[in-house]
């Protein structure tokens, strides 16, 4: 069910994983982007934090398989274990997805994502060439997003994550800066009533902490070049940075 693999996953410490039928054959992904858009549909009849709660434990129940990639953020694709990192990189750039590994038999052997490429290419110092000179605001890698603030429903702000897919969402408010992302919802896991609290009681209570505690997003200046900014979010092992520019303001 929905609820066992959210449970799962958080137990985990994972993002997505693979559904496979009984005999091993993948069927696609399920991931925490999808519990939240699972609680987004309960939310749109449930406004009260009580009604909403007993909606989600009742959605809960619902097969995996019949809300795999209902966020449009767990798509995927499959390709032999003998295909080439360029192979791979090609599906990912193309389809926008995770790829599953089959081994001769059909059946899932590992998942390589945009991420497990660009380690690739660190470890092999790849991301020294030319190539990587160009300054990250005008590579065409960033887009647009628009921070949120403490006040907002912290269900919400989930909402501007799934819709938007900025991949993670700045909470900007005063001398607070932070960053909300998909896996931030393993802290509606035990009380789901909390997600219709301001963000800032639910941050708080999901990294066991008072907001003014939590270490800042990572950010870098447009003109810096991609290839110093890849170094950046390897050595902080974080799967995106925000980049400012005079131009287009904060981007990702």
């Amino acid at each position: 069910t929905v609820g066992e693999a959210f449970k799962t996953l958080v137990k985990q410490n994972i993002y997505v994983a693979p559904v496979v039928t009984s005999s091993g054959t993948p069927k696609g992904f399920f991931g925490l982007a999808d519990v939240v858009a699972v609680m987004l549909e309960v939310a749109v009849t449930e406004k009260k934090a009580a009604e909403f709660a007993v909606g989600v434990k009742k959605a809960f129940t619902k097969a995996v398989q019949d809300c795999m990639n209902i966020s449009k953020q767990t798509a995927f694709a499959t390709a032999k274990a003998s295909a080439t990192i360029g192979e791979i990189a090609k599906i990912i750039d193309q389809k926008r997805c995770r790829v599953l590994l089959l081994d001769e038999a059909g059946k899932v052997g590992s998942i390589v994502s945009a991420t497990d490429i660009v380690r690739y290419l660190i470890a092999k110092n790849k991301h020294k060439t030319e190539a990587f000179n160009v300054a990250v605001g005008t590579s065409g890698l960033c887009k647009a997003v628009e921070p949120v603030t403490l006040s907002i429903r912290a269900i919400d702000a989930f909402l501007e994550l799934i819709v938007k897919n900025p991949g993670a969402l700045p909470v900007m408010e005063k001398n607070f800066q932070s960053v909300l992302t998909v896996k931030d919802i393993k802290g509606a896991l035990r009380d789901p009533r909390l997600l219709m609290a301001p963000l800032e009681q639910y941050i708080s209570h999901v990294r066991k902490s008072s907001v003014s505690g939590i270490v800042p997003f990572l950010c870098v200046d447009g003109n810096v070049t991609l290839g110093f900014t890849i170094d950046k979010m390897m050595t902080t092992r974080v799967h995106g940075i925000f980049v400012t520019t005079k131009e287009h303001g904060l981007r990702r």
